[in-house]
């Protein structure tokens, strides 16, 4: 909640959150909170009107941290919803981050779309989901599938789940983008340049 309640982009729920329930736990452990989920942070005070001022703290998140939180969100939802233990490997995909590598970005803008356009008709679960839902896509060609998460309508992590025994897919346009050879994705008429 540290790292996701008060982004830029939420909703109010999640500025309400960051106002009350998060300030509360970093006054009370005295920063110590904010040193584990950032690595290197500032803090800015930003004044919206006369005399109206709100804190804006901006830094890297532990990316290595947040990665094992979604992952064992992703675990617990798999169990949740398909009443099983998933076995087999994840990959996140933090979409909410800046990214320093255009190429890192713009995959993360193609994984979204890509996603977008499988989960259209799909239901959304969660009792709340002003404050958080989940969709399932259906498993690939090759049995791989993934999850969207998504917290205070604003921050959303994809994550993709290859079961045991499915043999990572050979995908031409994915070799030649980590080659670093120039590629285009096109995608519901829209393209993806990699390696420009």
């Amino acid at each position: 909640m540290v790292s996701l309640a008060g982004i830029i982009g939420n909703n109010s729920i999640g500025y309400q959150h960051k106002m009350t329930k998060v300030n509360r736990a970093i006054a009370k452990a005295s920063n110590r909170l904010l040193d584990k989920a950032f690595i290197n942070r500032k803090h800015f005070v930003v004044q919206l009107a006369n005399n109206k001022f709100i804190e804006v703290i901006r830094g890297t998140a532990d990316y290595r941290r947040l990665e094992k939180c979604f992952e064992q969100i992703a675990f617990g939802l798999f169990f949740h919803h398909f009443k099983k233990r998933f076995s087999g490997q994840l990959k996140v995909q933090m979409n909410y981050l800046d990214f320093e590598k255009k190429k890192d970005a713009t995959l993360a803008q193609f994984l979204k779309h890509r996603v977008e356009l499988e989960l259209n008709d799909k239901e959304r679960f969660g009792k709340n989901p002003a404050v958080f839902f989940y969709q399932f896509t259906n498993p690939d060609q090759f049995g791989l599938f993934a999850v969207r998460l998504c917290f205070y309508e604003g921050v959303e992590v994809l994550v993709a789940f290859k079961p045991d025994g499915i043999e990572t897919p050979f995908i031409l346009g994915l070799e030649l983008m980590k080659s670093g050879i120039k590629t285009v994705i096109e995608l519901d008429g829209k393209e993806y340049k990699f390696n420009e």
